[in-house]
C-alpha cells in the first residue's frame, strides 16, 4: 500500500497483491472484482509493515471486511506485521485492529535465535562460527532476516558452482559485503 494516494491506486494494489495483475476499471469496479474474488476464494489479507502505512493506504481495508462479513457472515481473516502495529493503528484506524486475526510483532533477532535463524536459512554454510554470524550482524545487519537472506544468495553467487557445505570464510565475506547494497553502512 506504499505510495497509494487515491482510491483507485489502493484498490489495485490490493487486487495486484490478490492476483499478481493489475487491476481494471475504476476504484470501485476493482474493489467489487476484490469482493466478488473473497466470497468464492477464501484468502488471508497480509499487510508488512502495517506499522509504515498511513490511514490513507489502510482505510479501505475495514470496508471490504465489512462487506465480506455482511455478505457471508464472516469477513477475510487479516494479519498485521510490522513493529508495534497496534500502537500506530490504534490511534489513526482503530476499527482494523479490531478485525485483524492476527498480529505479528516483527522484532530484529539477536543471539543464538538469530545464529539459529541464519545456520537454517543456508545449510551451505554449514560450520560457520557463531561468533562470525555475530561480528557480521552486528556490524552490517543489526538482525534483519532479510539482509541476512540477500547476503546469504549473494554468498552462494561468490561461491559459483562449489556447492558443498562448509563455513563462511572471511574473504567471503568481506568481499560479499564489499558488493552489497548498502553493505558498508
Amino acid at each position: 500500500m506504499f505510495g497509494t494516494s487515491t482510491p483507485r491506486d489502493q484498490m489495485d494494489a490490493i487486487w495486484t497483491g490478490m492476483t499478481g495483475t493489475r487491476g481494471v476499471g475504476t476504484a470501485a469496479q476493482i474493489r467489487d472484482d476484490i469482493l466478488d474474488t473473497l466470497s468464492r476464494k477464501r484468502m488471508t489479507l497480509l499487510i508488512d509493515d502495517a506499522h509504515h502505512v498511513g490511514l490513507k493506504g489502510l482505510s479501505p481495508i475495514p470496508a471490504i471486511w465489512n462487506r465480506l462479513h455482511t455478505a457471508r457472515g464472516t469477513g477475510t481473516p487479516i494479519v498485521l506485521c510490522g513493529n508495534s502495529p497496534e500502537r500506530h493503528l490504534k490511534s489513526t484506524l482503530p476499527e482494523l485492529l479490531s478485525r485483524s486475526s492476527t498480529r505479528y510483532v516483527a522484532n530484529p533477532l539477536a543471539g543464538k535465535q538469530l545464529v539459529a535463524a541464519v545456520m537454517a536459512m543456508e545449510p551451505l554454510i554449514a560450520g560457520t562460527a557463531e561468533d562470525t554470524i555475530r561480528h557480521i550482524d552486528a556490524r552490517h545487519f543489526r538482525g534483519e532476516i532479510r539482509r541476512w537472506d540477500q547476503f546469504l544468495d549473494m554468498v552462494l553467487l561468490f561461491r559459483g558452482a562449489n556447492t558443498d557445505p562448509h563455513p563462511l570464510t572471511d574473504d567471503e565475506a568481506k568481499t560479499v559485503l564489499s558488493i552489497m547494497p548498502g553493505g558498508n553502512q
